[in-house]
């Protein structure tokens, strides 16, 4: 555990202020006592992949992740799970035991494992959708020890390799236009739709075997930063199994 700031999810001991933010998470008692009576109202936050990792099912304005975790469900992969919460947008935390694999995200689907962490119940955010109660609560907890989910038998299920074709060459007039095509939707996709369009479009590309430039350009000038950009073209490449 480690404390948040009241009312966010950003670590109370910044890296600015000597901390190492998400990393300082302890099970040490007596730390974790000092800490709250430091911050009584802090938030509660839990570092991923030590000891459970963290199937996050969104909610947003542009979507959700209840179709997805329905098809994980219905092909038994969810079987494992021994805690579930709700979040601040009326979505779920499912936790299981940790399998040592790394963080992966697919849209309105996180996988939280080694290098990410999650807000823990009782804490409060505000939400982003109309009537959220930003609250995190518990809704169950298993006593039993469950089972690692496998995140790459649940990313084969939700996005299934594509047919075998004939690749396309990138240069060719037909794969240029699709190329330009998908940049113009990146470019004119509106603020809150931007990643997951981005994310969308770089899929396409990549099945198509398309020229990804003109589509991450096009999303830096419609105001995303190289930071998200490339985060979201490395989850692009992961989720497709393109090698770097």
């Amino acid at each position: 555990m480690f404390p948040l700031r009241a009312g966010t999810k950003v670590p109370q001991i910044a890296r600015a202020a000597g901390g190492r933010g998400f990393k300082d998470a302890t099970t040490d008692v007596a730390r974790v006592t000092s800490w709250w009576r430091r911050w009584p109202c802090a938030n509660v936050g839990m570092s991923t992949g030590v000891l459970f990792d963290v199937l996050d099912v969104d909610v947003k304005v542009q979507g959700d992740g209840w179709q997805a975790m329905w098809r994980l469900a219905g092909a038994g992969l969810l079987a494992g799970c021994v805690g579930i919460a709700r979040t601040r947008n009326g979505g779920v935390h499912l936790f299981f035991p940790a399998s040592g694999d790394r963080s992966h995200s697919l849209p309105f689907l996180d996988f939280k494992a080694s290098g990410g962490y999650v807000v823990l119940p009782p804490s409060r955010v505000p939400g982003d959708l109309p009537g959220s109660s930003g609250v995190y609560e518990w809704l169950e907890w298993v006593p039993r020890p469950g089972s690692p989910l496998d995140w790459a038998r649940a990313r084969r299920l939700l996005c299934p390799a594509p047919a075998v074709r004939a690749p396309r060459v990138p240069g060719t007039r037909a794969s240029a236009r699709e190329a330009r095509e998908l940049a113009r939707v990146v470019r004119e996709a509106p603020e809150g739709q931007r990643n997951n369009t981005l994310f969308r479009a770089l899929c396409t590309a990549l099945r198509a075997c398309l020229d990804v430039q003109p589509i991450l350009d096009a999303a830096l000038e419609n105001g995303l930063g190289d930071d998200e950009v490339q985060v979201t073209f490395q989850n692009a490449r992961r989720t497709l199994g393109v090698e770097p």
